[in-house]
Formats: C-alpha cells, structure tokens, sequence
C-alpha cells in the first residue's frame, strides 16, 4: 500500500492530506527507472550519494 501526504495552503493554514493507493507517473521502462536512480544517485564512486552504500543492482533496486 502507498500512502502520500499533500501539503496544502488553504485559507493561509497549512493542511495535510493523505492519499492511499497512490502510484506516481512513469517516465518509462522499468530499466529507464533504474537508470534515473542510477544518474541521480551515484556519487561517482558508485555509492548512493544518500546513503554511502553501494548502488543497488537493477534486481535489488526493482524488489526494494
């Protein structure tokens, strides 16, 4: 299950609203998807810039 959280400024107070079931649009392919993650995430060592680990392999990114 998904679950987002939209902040909304309504009336000059700020709300929050849950959304389940929700699934973010697709710019492609799995492997397209993987390889954003890749771009955007490889500190240039092939680490994850995030967490110091190493990049995930498509397998482990695709099942995470």
């Amino acid at each position: 299950m998904a679950l987002i959280i939209i902040f909304a400024i309504h009336k000059e107070v700020l709300t929050m609203d849950k959304l389940e079931y929700y699934q973010t649009q697709t710019r492609g392919t799995n492997q397209a998807e993987y390889q954003i993650y890749l771009a955007c995430c490889d500190d240039g060592k092939g680490n994850d810039f995030r967490t110091g680990e190493k990049l995930k392999t498509f397998d482990e990114w695709i099942n995470s």
